[in-house]
């Protein structure tokens, strides 16, 4: 089970929060630690505008998620568009 900040604002969700959050910490990765640290998982769920994101902490996990076939697919969507500037390049995308 996923954990992280379950309330959320509508259509942008809890990228105000992260962004303030990652302004305190020093950084968006040390945000990540943190709430790693406050919610005490290594997987964070958050809400970024209308898609759920799910941000995996820990190297086992992250080469665990990279070898199974079942997390093959990636979404394509207007974030991940906007965030790769149109192309479907980088590990989020591949």
């Amino acid at each position: 089970m996923f954990v992280g900040p379950h309330w959320y604002l509508p259509i942008i969700g809890n990228s105000r929060y992260l962004r303030n959050l990652a302004r305190q910490c020093g950084g968006q990765y040390e945000a990540f630690a943190e709430l790693t640290r406050r919610y005490s998982s290594p997987l964070i769920s958050l809400k970024l505008g209308s898609e759920q994101v799910v941000v995996v902490t820990t190297y086992p996990l992250i080469k665990e998620i990279h070898t199974r076939s079942e997390f093959d697919a990636r979404p394509d969507n207007y974030f991940l568009r906007l965030r790769t500037m149109g192309s479907r390049l980088g590990i989020t995308c591949t």
